[in-house]
């Protein structure tokens, strides 16, 4: 590729990654608590989209070759980075907790600091060069497959609790879709990286998928998503099916004695489940609990399992904290704890130590 050919593959490259991150710029969105996710994930991935910008410009500024190890080096860190803030922004799009948000910020810059330094400390150690690159392409590779992995499981949750409020649960299988591509992109970028002769087929084949997310990102009303994971009058069931007040006097006697019938030590119940065990309708009761109780129905659910847990870690009879969480319908250890710390505040490990030493 002489000269002239490769500055203007790079230009066309900054004009479209440029754009990209533009129209990705959250405009036009409310300036509302609820919407807080969507903007700043759409935030997030247009700094990504301006950082590969600013990497062509780089390109155009210092022309190298694809067997520099300066360029091989720029590449994989460049390339690092954006692919860690598309899965930080598909992780704002579907998640709520900020806890592990943050962590996966946290998670995503101790490795790109360590490429960082170890990068420029090859430049001065020449003959470390080859290994450095090697191992480059190691990490980018075992971080992305980690990154993947919570960004599915993390939509797996939410489709999970999109479905305890709606009979057909919104279309959010393009977020899904691009977990995937983004996954493939990052390991065909790697590839490329290594094999510069099929670098060219990457550099036509990416931008087209990244104008196709950016086409999905910027189409998407999260209105839905926000209004089915949070509590309150918000709650589209609640908006659109409020019952009255004789069905809600009807509602608190089917409820009650669901409760007291411990149904809810069930696992894998949903809403549709449940409704059909009281014998109503989940949008009736998905209403119900958002207007009486001022609670979702995960929230409802899990909340009367952490209750229940607490009565057997103290009667004597000495289970394990797996035992009980399966007891009440927990059937990962994991979820358990979660929502035990959640609810509570505190471990079901920690909770039975202090309040069995109150008793003694």
């Amino acid at each position: 590729m002489n000269s002239l050919t490769y500055t203007i593959f790079n230009l066309s490259f900054i004009i479209v990654f440029a754009m990209l991150g533009i129209f990705t710029i959250p405009f036009h969105i409310p300036n509302d608590d609820k919407f807080r996710n969507y903007r700043t994930g759409r935030t997030t991935l247009s700094i990504g989209f301006f950082i590969i910008a600013v990497y062509c410009v780089i390109r155009i500024l210092v022309p190298q070759h694809h067997d520099d190890y300066e360029d091989t080096f720029m590449k994989m860190l460049f390339s690092f980075v954006f692919s860690w803030l598309n899965y930080a922004s598909f992780l704002y799009f579907i998640e709520d907790r900020k806890y592990e948000i943050r962590q996966f910020f946290i998670d995503g810059m101790v490795p790109t600091v360590i490429m960082t330094v170890t990068g420029i400390a090859g430049i001065f150690i020449p003959s470390a060069q080859d290994t450095i690159i090697v191992l480059f392409g190691v990490l980018f590779g075992i971080k992305c497959s980690w990154m993947c992995y919570v960004c599915l499981r993390e939509y797996n949750r939410c489709v999970k609790d999109l479905d305890n409020y709606y009979g057909e649960s919104p279309d959010i299988r393009w977020i899904y879709g691009l977990i995937w591509l983004t996954f493939i992109l990052s390991i065909s970028t790697i590839v490329a990286i290594y094999c510069p002769s099929i670098h060219l087929v990457y550099d036509i084949a990416a931008p087209a998928i990244f104008v196709y997310m950016v086409c999905k990102i910027v189409s998407f009303i999260p209105n839905k998503i926000v209004s089915a994971r949070s509590s309150g009058a918000d709650s589209p069931a609640a908006e659109q099916k409020e019952p009255k007040n004789d069905m809600s006097g009807k509602m608190k006697d089917k409820v009650d004695r669901w409760v007291s019938d411990k149904g809810f030590c069930k696992a894998d119940i949903n809403i549709k489940d449940v409704s059909r065990e009281m014998g109503t309708n989940h949008t009736y009761l998905s209403a119900y609990l958002n207007s009486n109780l001022n609670q979702t129905f995960s929230v409802w659910l899990n909340t009367l399992r952490i209750e229940e847990s607490k009565h057997i870690l103290t009667d004597g009879q000495k289970k394990s904290i797996e035992e009980i969480g399966v007891m009440v319908g927990f059937q990962q250890s994991y979820n358990f704890s979660r929502w035990f710390k959640i609810v509570t505040g505190t471990t079901p490990f920690k909770w039975r130590k202090d309040h069995i030493s109150q008793v003694s």
